[in-house]
């Protein structure tokens, strides 16, 4: 089982601008995080 739910710090991080490693990360964990609902949903 993966995080659920909505999760706004995340999000906050991922929205900044800029490529440091906290907003590369954020934008990619968001990202698998969301492929991996959309797996789950089609299943």
């Amino acid at each position: 089982m993966g995080a659920r739910g909505d999760l706004p710090h995340l999000s906050d991080a991922a929205d900044r601008r800029g490529s440091s490693r906290l907003v590369t990360q954020a934008r990619r964990l968001r990202g698998a995080l969301a492929e991996e609902a959309t797996e789950v949903a089609a299943a």
